[in-house]
């Protein structure tokens, strides 16, 4: 059911339209004829049929509406546990700035090189867009 459930939702709405038309007619007209079997006056085979057919349109949107729903939610969650990690990382990366905007107010060269060398292998892992020594001149 998730398999026609997720080829349900690529299509465009062109053709969700058409596929529910369809659906709504091949129901309809199999339930006239079952209940055109019965031999019951009209008006009641005509409130059996209506019954049944709500009843199944009903059942067919809440199947769908609730796979749609349970996609959504795991979606959310997914970003939600992206975000975490997102935010984590950023803040690292804010207080490995502080730490390196210290060690380069403070003054002393060996620290001010250390710094610098740092900030490169954060900014540029393995050291392979930059020289170091193209930065610091």
């Amino acid at each position: 059911m998730d398999a026609l459930l997720r080829h349900y939702e690529r299509r465009n709405i062109v053709a969700k339209a058409v596929m529910w038309g369809l659906l709504v007619a091949l129901v309809g007209l199999s339930l006239d004829y079952e209940v055109s079997q019965l031999r019951w006056p009209w008006p009641h085979e005509r409130m059996l049929k209506n019954m049944i057919e709500g009843v199944f349109v009903a059942l067919l949107v809440w199947v769908v509406l609730s796979a749609r729903e349970k996609r959504l939610h795991q979606r959310f969650k997914e970003l939600g546990y992206f975000n975490y990690h997102i935010r984590n990382s950023l803040a690292v990366i804010e207080m490995a700035e502080g730490t390196l905007a210290r060690r380069t107010n403070a003054g002393d060269g060996q620290q001010r090189q250390h710094a610098n060398s740092t900030l490169h292998r954060t900014n540029f892992p393995g050291g392979r867009l930059r020289d170091q020594r193209a930065i610091s001149s």
